[in-house]
Formats: structure tokens, C-alpha cells, sequence
């Protein structure tokens, strides 16, 4: 996610971040059927499980979803004008 506001990354993934995003990242982090099972059963911990600081170095749903927040904070009209 580090790489989000470093030019020289960007420009390299640049080309293909649409397709990144819509065929790699997004599939990842949506709302899924385990979500709202854990969600109607447990809410705190599905809260608990979405904001653990300590889950970017090991999961890859938190990690897609800091690359794209940092994106969307550094590059938002490259990244969040072609999604809408």
C-alpha cells in the first residue's frame, strides 16, 4: 500500500490498475456471504476482524483494502472517477 503514493510505482502500474482493481482486488474485499453470517451472528467481531490494525501483514482482504483507501487518497481521480 506504501507504493499508492510513490510516482514511479504508479506511473508502472498505471496501465493495468483498472483491470487490477476489478479482477484482483475488488472480488476480494467485498461483502460476502461468510460477512453477513458472522455479522448477523456476532457483529462486534466481524467490527473487530474489519479495523485490526494488525491484519495487513497478514491478510490479504485488509491489505487490498489499504491499497485501495491510499489510492483513493493519493490518486482519486485516476482511481475513483473510472469506478463510479
Amino acid at each position: 500500500a506504501a507504493c499508492a503514493c510513490d510516482s514511479a510505482y504508479t506511473a508502472a502500474i498505471r496501465p493495468g490498475l483498472q483491470l487490477l482493481l476489478q479482477d484482483g482486488i475488488f472480488p476480494i474485499i467485498r461483502f460476502q456471504q461468510h460477512d453477513l453470517k458472522l455479522w448477523q451472528e456476532d457483529p462486534e467481531e466481524f467490527v473487530r476482524q474489519m479495523h485490526n490494525d494488525f491484519d495487513s501483514f497478514r491478510e490479504p482482504r485488509t491489505a487490498a483494502g489499504e491499497l485501495v483507501e491510499r489510492l483513493i487518497r493519493h490518486r482519486e481521480d485516476e482511481i475513483l472517477t473510472p469506478l463510479l
